[in-house]
Order: C-alpha cells, then sequence, then structure tokens
C-alpha cells in the first residue's frame, strides 16, 4: 500500500481512507457506519483522515466554516483522549492543507471545483 506522499511522522499509523466525504460515508441498518471507495487508500497517519474529513465537512465555498460543527466532532473524536488531542490537533490543519495542496496538484478539475478547493484551502488557513 503507498504511504502518505506528504508529512508522514505521527505516532498512530494506519490505513487511512485519503478520501473521506459525504458521499463515502453510510448508516448502516444496524446503526453503524460504513465507508466505500478506498481507491485512494495509503498508510500512514491516522489523523490524515480526520483532517481530510474536517476539511471536506465543516469548509465550503457555498456554506462557509461551521466551527460549531467541527468543535463538536473534534470534542467527540478525542472524548477521553486528552494526550491524543493534544499531539494530534495541530496537525489537522496542516494535513487538511497539505492534502488539498496534493488534490490540486494531482488532477485537472473543471474551475468551480477547483476553485472550491482553493476557497476551502483559504478558510482552513483563516479559521483553525
Amino acid at each position: 500500500m503507498p504511504e502518505i506522499p506528504f508529512k508522514n511522522d505521527g505516532k498512530r499509523k494506519s490505513m487511512v481512507h485519503f478520501d473521506l466525504t459525504r458521499n463515502n460515508i453510510f448508516r448502516l441498518n444496524n446503526g453503524q457506519i460504513g465507508f466505500i471507495d478506498f481507491d485512494d487508500a495509503k498508510y500512514g497517519d491516522s489523523v490524515c483522515d480526520i483532517a481530510i474529513l474536517i476539511a471536506n465537512l465543516f469548509f465550503s465555498k457555498t456554506r462557509g466554516v461551521d466551527k460549531i460543527g467541527m468543535n463538536k466532532f473534534i470534542e467527540e473524536y478525542y472524548k477521553d483522549e486528552v494526550n491524543l488531542k493534544k499531539e494530534e490537533i495541530p496537525l489537522i490543519k496542516e494535513y487538511a492543507l497539505c492534502w488539498i495542496d496534493y488534490v490540486l496538484n494531482g488532477n485537472e478539475f473543471d474551475t468551480s471545483t477547483t476553485e472550491s478547493l482553493e476557497i476551502r484551502k483559504k478558510l482552513i488557513n483563516d479559521n483553525m
């Protein structure tokens, strides 16, 4: 499995989906959460998927920034992991920005998609 193509020196390593969007997450009939579309999966810092998910769910060209939702997500994700949260929170912004740069540099998108990613990048830079 290929490794994450940028900073990858965190303590928690795992398979990383590397493309977590609303379209790749499902609630199953039994109430559990399921994921699809592992075409871009990589090996690396687990926090990378958290950063990508935050970038995709809480920063948007049309909706702006959902700081309340993002903070609730982070609090719930790290719940009782105070030390892990202290270690990884500073990495989330860095990984989100690296991922957007990686996506923009590796693909040719239409103008709207490129603009959306650039705006998301600016929002992340200004609000995290």
